[in-house]
């Protein structure tokens, strides 16, 4: 009788969590205008997308300081997460690059550069895995603005057409984008060369930089040194293990190790630092991504700062305007 009603209670709770991720995966497909071309498909990704909930609801019980919940990516395994919006593995030669020297400065217990209005609006870069020209562009952007106090917006589509270093759609990095752009004269404004998702034929020939620069740096992988580049001079690119981004709402992430490797050769997704700041005792960054706003803190994701989580410190580099 005991053993019958545990089985019963366990039956019991399984139906009931069934009958709740059907009612979030039905919210899911309204709020984010999802569409399946039939049937078998729809069952396949509810099926997916309970199996992600109970690992959300695994990973919220290991952590008080993130909310991680129901995104945009919900109805995607993990290994489709990363083909589709994740870069292939990539090359790094460091040799040649110059390191910057940072000073030690005391740094103030929260720094923004936003509120300074130097970073340019969160975009979208779709199921083009080119999270690497936007984080490039974005430095360009904001270093340029903190220099002339103008912000533009420049152009990711140039890079992803006419850069024959990274791969376009399939995936890049930016200390690549940073050559590329020395070497072709600069980046032409968003309006002149629009984001399409796609990689396309080379439209630049004839257009006029907006943005030029003869130099980019690395900066010391030490997460000090970063924050105090960065309050120094700007906001800073950094390529990294996104493998956390797939179910992030809210709040500072701390994945393990183990669940998010930092490893170089795991770097798969290139973003823009434009903050720092510390919640509860937990110090963190501001990483601005390329998402869209109705990923993460609209557009936003915090990660904890000083443990060279997911990779963080393993290649920040920036321009030099």
């Amino acid at each position: 009788a005991v053993l019958a009603g545990i089985v019963f209670a366990i039956i019991t709770a399984d139906v009931f969590a069934q009958v709740k991720y059907k009612s979030e995966f039905e919210d899911f497909l309204w709020e984010f205008d999802k569409k399946y071309a039939s049937r078998n498909e729809y069952d396949e990704r509810f099926n997916i997308f309970a199996n992600n909930m109970k690992k959300v609801e695994k990973m919220n019980n290991e952590n008080k300081y993130v909310n991680y919940g129901v995104t945009k990516f919900s109805d995607l395994t993990e290994e489709e997460f990363e083909k589709l919006f994740l870069n292939r593995n990539i090359d790094i030669d460091l040799k040649d690059i110059p390191m910057s020297i940072v000073n030690d400065t005391k740094l103030p217990p929260n720094f923004d550069w936003r509120s300074k209005n130097v970073v340019s609006a969160v975009e979208d870069q779709g199921s083009c895995r080119s999270s690497w020209a936007f984080s490039v562009v974005s430095n360009v952007e904001s270093l340029h603005a903190i220099k002339n106090k103008d912000l533009v917006t420049l152009s990711k589509q140039d890079l992803i057409d006419c850069d024959r270093r990274n791969f376009g759609c399939c995936g890049g990095c930016p200390i690549k984008a940073f050559k590329f752009i020395i070497q072709q004269g600069g980046l032409v404004k968003e309006e002149d060369y629009r984001y399409l998702g796609k990689v396309g034929m080379c439209r630049n020939k004839g257009m006029n930089s907006t943005v030029c620069f003869q130099n980019f740096t690395l900066i010391p992988k030490n997460e000090y040194k970063m924050a105090a580049r960065l309050y120094q001079e700007g906001p800073i690119s950094v390529y990294f293990n996104g493998k956390d981004l797939q179910h992030y709402i809210k709040g500072v992430s701390r994945p393990s190790p183990r669940r998010c490797i930092p490893n170089p050769q795991n770097a798969n997704y290139a973003a823009l630092i434009v903050g720092f700041g510390k919640e509860r005792g937990v110090p963190y960054w501001i990483i601005k991504n390329s998402l869209g706003t109705n990923f993460g803190e609209k557009g936003y994701y915090r990660l904890i700062r000083g443990r060279n989580t997911c990779g963080i410190r393993n290649f920040p580099s920036s321009a030099i305007l």
